[in-house]
């Protein structure tokens, strides 16, 4: 990771709450930038025409792609590594209980119980509309 990246994400971690975005990043050319640090940079390929690569801080080279894709692909990348947290929450046990049954919310135990409530609501209610 770039020295770059690595002093901004230490300060977005100390500003409570933030998270980079597109609005943030300006285009100098072909080089994508945050302030006047260089975060991303589009470079022609060597071999095929009319096809681009992104490069990264740390100098990695992407797949080939065509200019307007690696135009969208460097911010993507770029807010990526931006955004990052060092320590994030465990996947673990969702935060609210589940229920026991859906058919406990009212007070059936069994699903068999339910269906008969409902044979016996619904009964009733064709004899109101026949009565």
């Amino acid at each position: 990771m770039s020295s770059l990246i690595q002093r901004t994400t230490a300060r977005n971690r100390r500003v409570t709450g933030h998270i980079f975005g597109r609005d943030e990043l300006d285009w100098h050319g072909n080089v994508l930038q945050l302030g006047r640090g260089k975060l991303a940079q589009i470079e022609p390929d060597a071999v095929w025409p009319s096809m681009w690569r992104v490069r990264t801080p740390d100098g990695r080279l992407t797949d080939m792609v065509n200019i307007s894709r690696a135009r969208d692909a460097a911010p993507a990348l770029a807010l990526a590594a931006l955004n990052q947290r060092g320590e994030e929450t465990p996947a673990g046990a969702p935060p609210i209980a589940r229920n026991q049954t859906p058919f406990a919310e009212c007070g059936m135990s069994t699903p068999g119980a339910a269906k008969r409530l409902r044979r016996t609501t619904v009964e009733a209610m064709i004899v109101a509309v026949e009565g």
